[in-house]
């Protein structure tokens, strides 16, 4: 079956649309430099990365990501309870939404995305494995 012929204006007509559509899709979430957009703070990686310390790192959903770690939070301990200390993405990827999203609308973002993370954490199962690291 033979496609329909686009005329050069349709395929420039249709392109643009497709590059305007893009771009509206992209502006409503926070992008890695690898280019994996992260439509939901889902989507992030979590890694007790140092246990002694504390440390919780925030991974690119993008397994093949050259950079990986995005964030990083800190936390304490007493007893069964637990307080965030400090969180926050690295200054690359803020950077980077910052050029596409502008800076208002990325520090929502990354603000919301931040707090949907910390509270999407098992802190019961951390927790465990802090004491099994004892």
């Amino acid at each position: 079956m033979r496609q329909p012929r686009i005329n050069v204006e349709n395929k420039e007509a249709l392109f643009e649309a497709l590059v305007q559509e893009n771009q509206e899709t992209e502006s409503d979430y926070a992008q890695c430099p690898c280019g994996r957009l992260i439509r939901s703070p889902r989507e992030y990686g979590i890694f007790l990365f140092n246990i002694r310390e504390h440390e919780i790192n925030i991974l690119c959903p993008n397994e093949g990501c050259h950079l990986g770690e995005l964030g990083r939070i800190r936390f304490t301990t007493k007893g069964r309870s637990w307080s965030v200390e400090e969180a926050s993405f690295n200054s690359f990827f803020v950077f980077w939404n910052s050029d596409r999203l502008g800076e208002e609308r990325t520090k929502a973002l990354l603000e919301s995305h931040l707090k949907s993370v910390i509270n999407g954490i098992d802190w019961l199962s951390v927790m465990d494995r802090l004491e099994i690291s004892r």
